[in-house]
């Protein structure tokens, strides 16, 4: 998608009809390759006459936790399983879902939800304003999520069965795009919550039943789980009978399992990513692969309690010790780009290369910026030091999902080097990435992505940059109260222009002060067995495949 098509969702966000519609869509070119045939994989479900289909996953999909009110799960699973009042519809921008209709007002603080009727959970209980108000109170006003403008609610109600009036703080305008999110926002049956609690709003979790147009038929840990249709669902039916989802944690593993026939997709950023290695190799064995643009980006974040990192200077010396296009061309095959700013300027609402200049290669400058910092080598030993201190970090990063992390990692090692930091490679399996980054912060830098489509920029911005309970009151990346403000000025703009304003002040101390080292433009890319038919790349990272069209032949 442009970004000019962008910019003009954004800008309907405001609207008071349910065509009001604000959307960050991936876009790209798609190429495919066409593999020689194959066995097909045997199944039971080729005995029964059955349609499956088996993808591979690189984590868990933790149905005994898969709380829609919370972020134990994987993305994808919870815009499969749940469904919201809307959806993001791709170029169709938002799109109504368990709500029909809604109206906003003029503040934009007050929305009234106009339910769809006859819908029922998979566990044949109904959807209705009770359901819905029950699942709220399990998140508005929970700081857990304080970094969704929508969570702060003063007041909702039922105003009768099928209507549900929500009174919201602030008149953001993301709230209904947030509201399209695979998390928290989705409902579930009340049912799913246990009957012994004495909070019964917030009891125990029990199995994920949800609205959707698929539901859980089993699920073994760790190793396998299986989807089918929902038969009761109100909407298009799928053309398959059942997927399985297989958990291959490596990389090249699921390369494997895909040419051994195990698994029949691999790919997409959230359901586990091909390496660039097996993306060559796959190429060249005539797999039909399927590539595509993301507004997704990778980038280093400092520790803000790392004494050395409070220096601005040492920050830009970092950012300027990078040569990422060198990185790009020579290590991962000249797929993407290499990072300008935090985002792709040239598809990303809000960014531009005005506001994100970012730093050029300039060994040079790197070294004289690092000796102005008062970090020099006096011993010889290639490392610098400062008060008798030698400048050495730990860089913490997973592959379990990004297998190219663990090749760019490198080369920040080596490229760090010639400014004289030493920097410890720290790989950790995705649960205990997933707590060092975003509970624990223990590193002195770490590898991260950022979000994409519809969250971007607004809700990375919440995320990255507020003081977060979750991290015991720190910011994820970095904590700045002129940069916060802007941020939230950003939100509560009611216009364009003043919007792009806030947003150009934000971007511009983010690339002054170096708050973070943008690195990579990654593409999303899928590889296919023979068998699939109708393949379709979703409308988000969120939703990385077409769950309705996709077939075996």
């Amino acid at each position: 998608m442009k970004k000019a098509k962008i910019a003009s969702l954004l800008a309907g966000a405001m609207a008071l009809t349910t065509t009001a519609g604000l959307l960050a869509g991936c876009g790209g070119e798609q190429s495919s390759d066409t593999k020689p045939e194959s066995n097909p994989t045997d199944s039971q479900a080729a005995v029964t006459g059955e349609k499956e289909i088996t993808i591979a996953i690189y984590r868990d999909g933790a149905m005994d936790e898969l709380d829609a009110a919370t972020y134990n799960g994987p993305h994808v699973l919870y815009k499969m399983l749940y469904e919201g009042f809307a959806e993001d519809g791709g170029t169709d921008g938002i799109i109504p879902m368990l709500a029909t209709s809604w109206d906003i007002s003029k503040d934009g603080k007050t929305y009234t939800f106009h339910l769809r009727e006859g819908v029922t959970f998979t566990d044949g209980t109904p959807f209705d304003a009770e359901a819905v108000c029950f699942n709220l109170a399990r998140w508005v006003n929970n700081d857990r999520h304080a970094s969704l403008t929508c969570y702060a609610v003063d007041s909702y109600k039922a105003i009768d069965d099928h209507t549900v009036e929500i009174q919201f703080k602030e008149g953001t305008y993301p709230i209904l795009t947030e509201l399209t999110y695979p998390r928290p926002v989705r409902f579930l049956s009340p049912a799913s919550i246990g009957e012994d609690s004495e909070n019964k709003v917030m009891g125990k979790f029990t199995s994920p039943i949800g609205t959707g147009q698929w539901k859980l038929e089993s699920y073994t840990k760790d190793e396998e789980f299986t989807l089918v249709p929902n038969e009761n669902y109100w909407g298009e039916k799928p053309q398959l009978d059942r997927i399985r989802f297989k958990v291959i944690t490596d990389g090249q593993a699921r390369v494997m399992a895909l040419q051994s026939g195990e698994v029949d997709v691999i790919g997409g950023d959230l359901l586990g990513k091909i390496s660039l290695e097996g993306l060559q190799e796959l190429k060249s064995k005539g797999y039909k692969i399927v590539e595509m643009d993301t507004m997704c980006s990778y980038y280093l974040n400092f520790s803000q309690d790392n004494e050395a990192f409070q220096d601005v200077r040492v920050r830009q010396a970092v950012n300027y010790a990078i040569d990422k296009e060198s990185m790009v061309r020579d290590l991962l095959y000249g797929v993407g780009q290499g990072a300008k700013g935090l985002y792709n300027a040239e598809i990303t609402p809000y960014v531009t290369e005005e506001n994100s200049p970012g730093y050029d290669y300039d060994l040079e400058k790197a070294k004289s910026l690092m000796e102005e910092a008062g970090w020099k080598d006096t011993n010889g030993d290639g490392i610098v030091e400062k008060d008798g201190k030698p400048l050495e970090i730990r860089l913490v990063l997973t592959t379990d999902e990004f297998p190219e992390w663990k090749t760019m990692a490198e080369y920040v090692q080596s490229q760090l080097l010639n400014i004289g930091i030493k920097v410890e490679l720290n790989t950790l399996d995705t649960n205990a990435y997933t707590e060092c980054q975003m509970t624990t912060l223990d590193y002195d830098m770490i590898m991260q992505r950022t979000s994409s489509d519809s969250w971007v920029p607004h809700g990375d911005m919440k995320i990255m940059f507020s003081q977060l309970s979750v991290a015991n009151g720190r910011a994820r990346v970095w904590y700045d109260e002129g940069l916060l403000k802007n941020i939230n000025a950003a939100m509560n703009a009611t216009d364009e222009t003043t919007r792009q304003e806030c947003y150009d002040k934000v971007f511009r101390q983010i690339n002054d002060e170096a708050l973070l080292v943008p690195l990579y433009y990654p593409k999303t890319s899928f590889a296919l067995g023979d068998r699939v038919s109708n393949f379709e790349v979703g409308v988000n990272n969120y939703a990385p495949i077409n769950w309705t069209t996709l077939d075996v032949k």
